[in-house]
């Protein structure tokens, strides 16, 4: 037997494990209780030793009342109790106090503190959040402040909160190399939704069509929505539209009951955390920094470049943060400091690239010198980032697009080297 799927529901007070079969009806159902912890009037706390027990159990019990084994497992989905929060000893995996649950109100004060410092338009902008009690960010400083130690060990970088603990070579085992004939092109359309569909993105999109088609490939869809700001409503559904009217047929990708295919998600808004692991290692082998010029201080550096009539961007002397000192980082990081992720590009002006092109053939371009932005202030990677890490998880191995983008092709070369 296969194609079963088990739901884990984390419950506010319970744990269960449901089991559907590939038409979605319920096999079997296990549940298991836990209990609640209140210290104090508005206080609300679980055992996360016990929230983890009881969902091994209510699993095993799954398992066993349906008499599956975990090859007849499809997939597994998982839910959770959403702004719940546990800090736990990085090496034993052991937290270092109870869950604080979502219904908890004790950093209330916290919370009335920070507005009456008139702090609510600087959070909300830089989370999207209201402040209030419910969500995780003054939990965590609770725990930090009231638990012995905490906040030192912290520091020490002793302690976890959700952090990023998948690596590339997670990613490379998640999205493997395609089994495709010896030759086979994989390539790609991959708009973005601000606007109406032009006569040269669907020409584009037919040339890769047509290159799969004639190899035994894969042509795919991906939308780089990124640019929330620019998105135009019902985008998406135009760009589905224009294909299924120009009978433009893909094999992956975005669909309007959503994804087809292995390699996705499909949409590079659904993507960030697969970037933030590949920004991480970049960070980690001395490619990538971070920086904390304001508008102020690029708009200031540009009126220099453009007075001494130097090559505008951010490189060489007026790469600002390119070496600032570990202590000065973490510092500004601490006091709330916005700042965005740069590329430490190893090129130079001096030197020449060469690439062949399908089209032009051989080509000598001008090395990228630029330190460009790869995560925005958001955590939402620019195109020239996000494009990159996708196409080489994908596995493209045609790119089809216009002539004007020849310019920030050393840019993405040195991005695939790195």
């Amino acid at each position: 037997m296969n194609g079963y799927v088990i739901a884990l529901d984390q419950g506010t007070t319970s744990s269960r494990a449901i089991v559907f079969d590939s038409v979605g009806t319920p096999v079997t159902i296990a549940q298991y209780p836990f209990a609640q912890i209140y210290p104090k009037p508005g206080w609300v706390e679980h055992d996360p030793m016990l929230i983890l027990e009881t969902q091994l159990r209510a699993l095993a019990e799954a398992f066993e009342k349906s008499e599956l084994s975990p090859t007849d497992i499809a997939g597994i989905g998982i839910t959770n109790q959403r702004e719940t929060t546990v800090v736990w000893d990085k090496n034993t995996g052991k937290p270092i106090y109870n869950a604080i649950v979502w219904q908890c109100r004790r950093t209330a004060p916290i919370c009335d503190e920070l507005t009456a410092k008139g702090l609510g338009s600087y959070i909300k902008d830089k989370t999207g959040l209201l402040i209030d009690a419910y969500f995780s960010g003054t939990k965590i400083k609770w725990i930090l402040d009231n638990v012995e130690g905490a906040r030192e060990r912290a520091e020490r970088g002793e302690l976890l909160f959700g952090n990023i603990k998948t690596t590339p070579e997670d990613m490379f085992a998640k999205y493997p190399v395609r089994t495709l004939p010896d030759k086979a092109a994989v390539t790609r359309f991959a708009p973005s939704p601000t606007g109406f569909m032009h006569i040269g993105g669907l020409y584009a999109a037919l040339i890769s069509m047509c290159m799969a088609r004639q190899s035994d490939g894969v042509f795919y869809l991906r939308l780089e929505d990124t640019d929330k700001k620019r998105e135009v409503e019902g985008g998406v559904q135009l760009i589905l539209e224009t294909f299924r009217n120009f009978g433009l047929p893909f094999d992956e990708g975005v669909t309007e009951n959503g994804d087809k295919g292995k390699y996705g998600p499909y949409r590079q808004s659904q993507r960030a955390a697969i970037y933030h692991v590949f920004a991480k290692q970049l960070v980690q082998r001395g490619y990538a920094y971070p920086c904390f010029c304001t508008e102020e201080e690029l708009a200031e550096m540009h009126a220099q470049q453009e007075a001494n009539k130097e090559n505008f961007g951010y490189y060489g002397k007026y790469a600002k943060y390119r070496d600032c000192e570990l202590e000065e980082i973490e510092r500004r990081i601490a006091a709330g400091e916005s700042y965005v992720v740069r590329f430490r590009s190893p090129g130079s002006i001096e030197n020449k690239v060469r690439h062949t092109d399908l089209v032009k053939g051989k080509l000598e371009l001008t090395e990228n010198d630029q330190d460009i932005v790869l995560l925005k202030s958001d955590g939402i990677p620019t195109y020239h980032f996000a494009h990159v890490v996708d196409d080489h998880l994908m596995h493209t191995t045609h790119v089809v697009r216009g002539e004007e983008w020849l310019a920030t092709l050393p840019v993405h070369l040195q991005l695939f080297d790195v």
